[in-house]
């Protein structure tokens, strides 16, 4: 916060030099909103790059991504601000505004877009990271060696030697959960689906609440276009953690792209929408595209009224 504080002071006092130093007779440039927008995605982006994620869990780190864009989009707004004061030559009553008004929101939900497909750094962290719990590491040296050139092969792609190395470290340590997902992890990657389903199994009798497990053992069930299975687990995952938005975005999915159930799968992405925005995660954006997706759809079927009846059941406002 104070690096924050200590940012808009800096930003206030080369404004105000510049206002006082500005010739009158000499008129502005117009000022490019969306130039000035891409600097600031930008700005966001270097920010979430250096947020610490070891041992931090999915909330604290949307959290801290929450603040970067949080700290862009008042920069931004403040730069508005403060241009359209040079413009009519007049005094500024500067209000912080990082996406509460209208015009905010519009900006913001842009420059979400943007992060949410283009920061690399978001899209890694996003997909990666897990908090752990009291098995989720080993005490094993060798178990631990074993993992260690695991993740080594992994990083190199070679996910059939990475495979070698996970099951070596689970024989030496059968509750290393960890090495269980990521022996899972492998799994998928070579195409094992039920090898890999049955990872992740045995990581959630480690760990029931193990998030890695529970977001991906639904997904493996997707591979195998076994897409009921997938809404049981998913729903599993929601009956766990009811304000997980993963749980709701991917059983919406299912619903939409693979059951072609447009009306029930617009309701769970509604709700996921609204648990992302809960969470001030960029993932909303992922929700919004599929609510306006099934609204064309519905659209086209003449269903537009549907659409808009589970809109307003969720007490969403959807800008057609």
């Amino acid at each position: 916060m104070k690096k924050h504080i200590t940012a808009i002071i800096l930003f206030l006092s080369i404004a105000a030099c510049g206002f006082g130093q500005r010739d009158k007779n000499k008129p502005l440039e117009k000022l490019d909103t969306l130039a000035l927008l891409k600097e600031m995605e930008v700005a966001a982006c270097k920010c979430v790059a250096k947020i610490p994620t070891a041992g931090k869990g999915m909330a604290e780190i949307t959290d801290s991504v929450s603040n970067c864009i949080k700290t862009s989009m008042n920069a931004f707004s403040l730069t508005l601000q403060m241009h359209q004061a040079l413009m009519q030559m007049k005094d500024a009553t500067i209000v912080m505004d990082n996406g509460g008004s209208a015009d905010m929101r519009k900006y913001r939900s842009k420059m979400e877009f943007w992060l949410r497909d283009s920061c690399p750094a978001l899209v890694k962290m996003m997909s990666t990271n897990e908090k752990a719990s009291e098995h989720s590491y080993s005490t094993n040296d060798d178990a631990l060696a074993e993992f260690n050139k695991g993740v080594e092969s992994t990083k190199d792609k070679d996910y059939e030697m990475a495979r070698v190395h996970y099951k070596k470290a689970v024989a030496i340590d059968p509750v290393f959960g960890f090495a269980w997902d990521n022996l899972a992890v492998s799994n998928r990657r070579l195409g094992r689906w039920d090898e890999s389903i049955a990872a992740y199994r045995r990581s959630l009798s480690i760990d029931p609440e193990g998030l890695t497990a529970l977001h991906n053992l639904p997904v493996v069930y997707q591979l195998k276009k076994d897409f009921d299975s997938a809404l049981i687990e998913f729903r599993h995952l929601a009956t766990i953690f009811p304000k997980d938005p993963e749980a709701f975005y991917g059983a919406g999915n299912i619903y939409i792209y693979d059951k072609e159930d447009l009306e029930t799968g617009l309701d769970y992405m509604c709700k996921a929408y609204i648990l992302y925005g809960e969470l001030s995660s960029p993932y909303r954006v992922d929700a919004e595209k599929r609510i306006a997706y099934v609204y064309n759809k519905l659209k086209d079927a003449g269903k537009e009224t549907v659409f808009d009846k589970i809109l307003k059941d969720n007490d969403i406002k959807f800008n057609k």
